[in-house]
C-alpha cells in the first residue's frame, strides 16, 4: 500500500468482496450460518459506508483506483454441505473472525470513529 488513501480503498473492496460473500450464507441451511452471513453483511456494509465518507471527506483528489485482487472464494457454486463447509473449514480466522483488529489509519486516530466501527473483517 502506497499510503492512507490506498489502505482505505483496499478494505472497501475486501469488504465488498465480504458482503458479496456473506449473502450467498442465506442459501445455507443452517441458522447459525445465515446468521452469520447476516451479521457480516450488516457490520461491514456500515463499515464501507464509514470508509467511503472518510475517503470523500479526507481523499477527494486522490485516484480511486486500487491495486486491490481478491482474496475469497466463489461461493455462488457451492449448496448444502459444501457450503456450510467451506464457510467452517474454510474460514480465515487470522483475518476473518471479527476479532482481529485492523489499526486505524492515521485521520482516524485523530478523529474518533463512529460507535462501533471497529475497521476490522
Amino acid at each position: 500500500m502506497s499510503d492512507e488513501a490506498d489502505y482505505l480503498r483496499r478494505m472497501v473492496a475486501h469488504h465488498q468482496e465480504a458482503v458479496a460473500a456473506a449473502r450467498q450464507l442465506q442459501r445455507s441451511g443452517r441458522a447459525q450460518i445465515r446468521t452469520l452471513g447476516a451479521s457480516i453483511v450488516t457490520t461491514q456494509s456500515a463499515e464501507i459506508a464509514t470508509m467511503n465518507t472518510w475517503l470523500a471527506t479526507w481523499y477527494r483528489r486522490h485516484s480511486p483506483v486500487t491495486g486491490y485482487r481478491p482474496m475469497m472464494r466463489d461461493l455462488s457454486k457451492l449448496s448444502g454441505d459444501a457450503l456450510d463447509e467451506n464457510v467452517s473449514l474454510r474460514h480465515d480466522p487470522a483475518s476473518h473472525d471479527g476479532g482481529h483488529d485492523v489499526p486505524a489509519p492515521a485521520h482516524a486516530r485523530r478523529r474518533p470513529a463512529p460507535p462501533g466501527c471497529r475497521l476490522c473483517c
